[in-house]
């Protein structure tokens, strides 16, 4: 009888593990661009933020991080 229970227990179990590994392996999206450490970065001419160059805004060859900052 306990056998029987226990046999129950590890099969209710190995169905939730190989159910969870399942849904896990739908849900993973693509990853996110990951920034190289070596990709040209520039400071914000305002408060000096190192940030990577295609996200910074040029405006008159300077740099910034934000519009604000853009239009001061």
């Amino acid at each position: 009888m306990i056998f029987r229970l226990l046999l129950a227990i590890f099969f209710v179990g190995l169905v939730v593990y190989l159910f969870r590994r399942l849904v896990k392996s739908f849900n993973k999206s693509e990853p996110q661009k990951k920034i190289d450490q070596f990709d040209d970065t520039v400071s914000c001419e305002i408060c000096g933020l190192r940030l990577p160059k295609q996200d910074a805004i040029e405006k008159d060859g300077q740099h910034y991080c934000s519009k604000e900052h853009a239009e001061q």
